[in-house]
């Protein structure tokens, strides 16, 4: 038995509504032991109720970009009608192997709402499909044109953010460090909003006490993730844009 803490005894009323909630709709939504495949229907079930509602946009359109593995969309959110907005680059999470802008659609448009910023929500390939570094260059290629043609989509291309959750959050690190190292250019990057990115790291207090299977984050299923996005999972944790701790 995992010397684990309970994390239920630390929630709230409300907090644990959540937790059922998500049970009723998919109660196997981050297991890792059932096929990706199984897992992006599962996630995308789990998903679906919680973008129900929130913020009306002023508009919502689609690009398409050509990147490595070929062609992938990015959506636009535009909270009001304005001659020049800042940006807001969101990178959802979902171990590199699940999720969408779909699944991450209501919180992409409080962003947007909440700033006054156009979010653009990366569609990237996922992972066993696609392979490190693929998903940051695509990520890359969305923000360097976002840039260079940013005035001609209502918006500011020398005020730009990232913003992404787990997984999504190590891609926008590693975007704004590939701008950087790669590109030559990060200036126009203005700020960094992520949460809870593992950015290369393979231990913690916090995961070996409170991973559980309730959010995915077991050891098992981190292994599974980075197994999925890495072609070689001991050397290349180690790899640029993936262990940003050195």
């Amino acid at each position: 038995m995992e010397n684990k803490v309970d994390p239920q005894l630390l929630m709230n009323d409300q907090m644990k509504a959540v937790l059922q909630k998500s049970a009723e709709l998919a109660g196997d939504a981050f297991v890792t032991d059932v096929g990706f495949a199984e897992m992006r229907e599962n996630y995308v079930r789990e998903r679906r109720f919680w973008n129900e509602g929130g913020p009306v946009m002023a508009k919502t359109v689609e690009r398409t970009f050509e990147g490595p593995m070929g062609e992938f969309m990015a959506r636009y959110y535009y909270p009001v009608e304005a001659e020049k907005l800042p940006v807001i680059e969101f990178i959802h999470g979902g171990g590199f192997v699940v999720g969408s802008p779909d699944t991450h659609d209501r919180v992409c448009r409080i962003l947007a709402e909440k700033t006054g910023a156009v979010v653009v929500s990366v569609d990237y390939h996922l992972s066993p499909e696609s392979k490190y570094p693929t998903n940051i260059q695509e990520c890359v290629m969305v923000a360097k044109h976002l840039h260079e043609h940013g005035a001609e989509e209502g918006i500011d291309g020398d005020d730009l953010s990232f913003a992404g959750d787990s997984g999504g959050a190590v891609l926008s690190m590693a975007s704004n460090l590939w701008l950087r190292d790669e590109e030559g250019d990060n200036s126009f990057v203005k700020s960094l909003l992520l949460y809870y990115g593992f950015y290369g790291l393979e231990d913690s207090v916090s995961q070996r006490l409170y991973g559980w299977d309730i959010d995915g984050m077991r050891k098992e299923d981190l292994i599974y993730y980075n197994e999925c996005w890495l072609n070689d999972l001991a050397t290349e944790t180690k790899a640029p844009y993936v262990d940003m701790f050195h």
